[in-house]
C-alpha cells in the first residue's frame, strides 16, 4: 500500500459529502483542516517506527465524532474522540462520579487532540461549542440567560 491508499481508504468514507484531502498536501505531507458539509475533519501524517499513516479526526453535530489512524499496511486503529452523551446514574452519589469520569476522559481527549494541532477557532462552530461542552463541567460553564 502506499499514501494514495490511505488518502483513498479515507475519501471513501467521506465520500457522500464530497470531502477529500488536498492532493498538494497530501504530497508534501503536510496536516491540515477541512470544513466543509458541516463536518471538521483535521489530519496529519505521521510515522510510527517506519510505517507511514495518517491521522484523523471528523467531527459533525449529527453524529459521533470518528478519531483514527490509517496506516500504509493497512492496518486501522481508532483512537480516543471526545464521548458525546454521558449517562446518568440512579443515585446522586454515583452519578456525580459518572459525570467527574466524563469530563475528565473529554479533558484528556482535548489535551491529546491540542498535542496534535487539531484545535482551531476556524473549526465548524460546532466542533469548537461541542468539544468546550465534552470537556468543561457545568459548574465551570457559567449561567445562561433566557431569552424566553
Amino acid at each position: 500500500m502506499t499514501i494514495e491508499d490511505i488518502v483513498q481508504q479515507f475519501e471513501k468514507g467521506m465520500a457522500h459529502w464530497e470531502i477529500t484531502l488536498p492532493r498538494e498536501s497530501v504530497a508534501a505531507r503536510e496536516g491540515g483542516m477541512i470544513v466543509k458539509s458541516g463536518w471538521t475533519v483535521f489530519y496529519k501524517f505521521g510515522f510510527e517506527g517506519d510505517v507511514e499513516y495518517m491521522d484523523y479526526y471528523a467531527s459533525h453535530r449529527m453524529t459521533n465524532d470518528h478519531h483514527a489512524r490509517l496506516y500504509v499496511d493497512g492496518r486501522t486503529r481508532g483512537l480516543p474522540s471526545y464521548e458525546g452523551m454521558r449517562v446518568q446514574a440512579k443515585n446522586p452519589e454515583d452519578d456525580e462520579k459518572v459525570e467527574f469520569w466524563f469530563h475528565a476522559y473529554n479533558q484528556a481527549v482535548g489535551e491529546l487532540l491540542a498535542e496534535k494541532g487539531f484545535v482551531s477557532p476556524d473549526a465548524h462552530p460546532s466542533y469548537n461549542v461541542n468539544s468546550w461542552l465534552a470537556r468543561t463541567p457545568p459548574e465551570e460553564q457559567g449561567e445562561i440567560e433566557s431569552s424566553g
